[in-house]
């Protein structure tokens, strides 16, 4: 009898299907996956984004955001009141004619397109996942990362005093979406601070997951409520 010969099979790609089964397909080990929905807010309006391309800086922008708006604002009281002194014989003459259509459709037109100009826009989501020993939180296309060993302190303020004096640090980098009972700020070395608007049960989350995350005995972070 002449042996058989035994056909190799050639290694296939790994998660390529082989004769009706599928090979498993290793995935990163996510320990943990927050969400923060997005908000309405005019600052991040046609007019709001613009304005943070061009100048680069998100509190710069603000401040020019509320300085344009003040702008528009008046230009359209204004122009509404000269138009009025213009019109107003045609209009008192004939209340319902086509002058006055025409300029109550100004109007209209006015406040509608400042609206989508300047009313209409939304704060991205922002995606917080904690994995392999890192902290990436992302909103829209910026991304921050954080070693938890670079941390030097966690702590919680209420929004009032947040808004007041953390948030207008320049090395304070912002994701709140929603008014919350309190900020999370996570403090590093370098003295940086990143805030976190989250709900109460995701902030025991993410406080519960840095404190089992192991770090350097010299930058163990602390977690404090103020």
């Amino acid at each position: 009898m002449t042996p058989r010969r035994l056909k190799r099979r050639r290694a296939e790609p790994h998660g390529v299907y082989n004769r009706g089964r599928s090979l498993p397909v290793p995935t990163p080990d996510v320990s943990l996956s927050l969400y923060i929905p997005r908000r309405f807010a005019p600052s991040h309006s046609l007019l709001g984004r613009w304005l943070r391309r061009r100048t680069g800086d998100p509190r710069r922008a603000e401040a020019l955001f509320i300085v344009a708006v003040t702008g528009l604002l008046l230009a359209g009281v204004l122009g509404s009141m000269l138009g009025w002194l213009w019109l107003h014989p045609v209009l008192q003459a004939d209340p319902t004619g086509p002058t006055a259509l025409r300029y109550a459709g100004a109007h209209l037109a006015a406040a509608l397109a400042g609206f989508l100009l300047a009313g209409w826009g939304f704060r991205p989501a922002i995606h917080l996942i904690a994995e392999d020993g890192r902290l990436r939180v992302r909103r829209g296309p910026h991304t921050v990362s954080l070693d938890p060993a670079d941390l030097t302190a966690v702590t919680t303020v209420d929004p009032l005093r947040y808004h007041r004096h953390e948030r207008r640090y320049a090395g304070t980098t912002d994701f709140v979406n929603h008014p919350e009972r309190d900020v999370l700020l996570l403090r590093t070395a370098r003295g940086h601070v990143l805030a976190l608007g989250l709900t109460a049960p995701d902030r025991a989350a993410l406080v519960d997951w840095l404190a089992t995350t192991p770090a350097p005995a010299s930058t163990r972070c602390t977690a404090e409520v103020e």
